[in-house]
């Protein structure tokens, strides 16, 4: 009777085994980079939709009451900072929110129901009198703060975000727009925009005004030196944040989001 001996079983030697180490590797430092920046543009692209979802609110409001709310210091969020843990002034820092849903975003109050007394022009009923719901706003979208009052954030967890309005109708948002600068929920006058304000990210990155002019605004008059947007409505925010100009702290304006 003959045996037969089964074949050895041929291991990788140890050139094949670097190869392949050095394969994979190679890869890697091709798809990883594509797999964040693809990650990077569907976030931005996601910032974008917001910011759009914002200025059809803002352009609804308009066409139901004829006049732009009037919006404390420019900002979605009144003159909450970025690094803010609690809404002290909910009268500022929540009335765009409110106004916008037409609902109270504090539960512990009912503002709408309670204004009927005191309808400043800085309430939420005041401005959207007949409770018109103009957005829903997405989970991703809301910050809780203390006892459940909430604020408006962007997919970057921004809360600082920017919003002007042409409020003299010429079609053009400029750097000398009447605005609630001291957000008292009224415009004075001689109140206004006087620059495109400066906007800090979640990470303390900021993104100032002098480099929002220089790169993404148009030379609107030469003799009055102003500056602007062809556009009913300007929105924007610092974007991510991380990426940042020749200071550690300053992001590059290219890097932030914008309505324009």
């Amino acid at each position: 009777m003959k045996f037969f001996k089964s074949p050895l079983k041929r291991a990788f030697t140890l050139i094949e085994l670097l190869t392949v180490i050095a394969v994979i590797g190679v890869l890697s430092a091709i798809l990883i980079p594509t797999v964040a920046k693809v990650r990077s543009n569907a976030k931005r692209t996601q910032a974008k939709a917001q910011i759009s979802q914002l200025t059809l609110a803002l352009t609804m409001f308009k066409q139901e009451y004829g006049y732009f709310p009037v919006i404390p210091q420019n900002k979605l969020n009144g003159d909450l900072a970025y690094n803010a843990t609690t809404i002290s002034d909910k009268a500022r820092q929540m009335l765009m929110l409110e106004l916008l849903t037409g609902r109270d975003a504090d539960p512990s109050t009912t503002t709408f129901e309670s204004d009927e007394k005191n309808l400043t022009t800085g309430t939420p009923r005041a401005q959207n009198k007949k409770r018109i719901s103009f957005m829903d706003l997405p989970i991703n979208t809301v910050k809780i703060f203390d006892q459940d009052k909430k604020a408006i954030i962007d997919v970057y967890g921004n809360l600082e975000i920017v919003v002007l309005v042409d409020r003299n109708g010429d079609g053009i948002v400029t750097d000398d727009e009447p605005s609630d600068m001291n957000g008292d929920g009224t415009i004075s006058a001689g109140e206004h925009i006087n620059e495109f304000p400066s906007v800090y990210a979640s990470s303390g990155n900021s993104l100032n005004s002098a480099d929002i002019k220089t790169t993404k605004l148009s030379l609107i008059s030469n003799s009055t030196n102003t500056y602007g947007v062809r556009a009913p409505i300007v929105i924007y925010s610092a974007g991510e944040g991380s990426k940042t100009k020749t200071s550690s702290t300053k992001i590059n304006a290219e890097d932030g989001v914008y309505s324009w």
